[in-house]
């Protein structure tokens, strides 16, 4: 599979070594085809290294989002195949800490840059997942997000999506579409009862 190749300047590849998800715009030398917003792309260091694969946006400050590194052999190279591992990934991260329990049904599917995929929150409200998107790749791979979701957590899991319009104008997203309507959704945390509105509450709802 040949991608294009994100270059970055001499002195700018340790950060992205470590781990870092977080390619800005600064750090690129030159850009080697001709990617997409939404793109999957190599990012190389000055010497031609392969560092790992990213998502493209060239309207961004956040020019790149790393979601795969070079030493990550296990992982697919496809956007779909990254995607759907990196959110298992992170479901199989929550069963290990016990979550759901019958006294909490609420919590954090994924973490955006804490599960490697930057630009993602997806918060999970008993049947109800919220997909909080700040980054152009999610809007682009929403069905695949949305796929992962529901063959994790239940094919009748209700999905909200949100993005917020100052997110849009820095992605250079297009306008948000018509939202499915969705009543407020009551939840567990530590046995306490809590009503979330997934729709109109503050970032995912709660």
């Amino acid at each position: 599979m040949t991608l294009p190749v994100v270059t970055l300047h001499r002195g700018r590849a340790r950060p992205f070594w470590s781990g870092n998800p977080i390619l800005f715009s600064g750090a690129v030398a030159e850009v080697t085809g001709d990617p997409g917003g939404g793109d999957l792309v190599e990012v190389c260091d000055r010497d031609g290294k392969p560092i790992g694969q990213g998502f493209f946006n060239p309207s961004s400050s956040y020019r790149v989002r790393l979601v795969r590194l070079q030493r990550e052999e296990d992982l697919p190279l496809d956007p779909e195949g990254i995607i759907t591992a990196r959110i298992a990934t992170a479901a199989a991260l929550r069963k290990g800490l016990g979550l759901p329990t019958a006294a909490t049904n609420a919590y954090r599917l994924v973490n955006s840059e804490g599960d490697y995929l930057s630009g993602l929150t997806v918060d999970l409200f008993d049947r109800t997942a919220v997909v909080m998107a700040s980054a152009l790749w999610v809007e682009r791979y929403r069905d695949t997000v949305f796929s992962a979701i529901r063959s994790l957590v239940g094919a009748d899991t209700q999905l909200v999506y949100r993005v917020s319009n100052a997110v849009r104008r820095e992605e250079a997203m297009s306008a948000a579409p018509e939202a499915d309507p969705c009543d407020p959704v009551e939840i567990l945390e530590h046995d306490l009862r809590f009503a979330v509105d997934a729709q109109k509450g503050q970032k995912t709802g709660f």
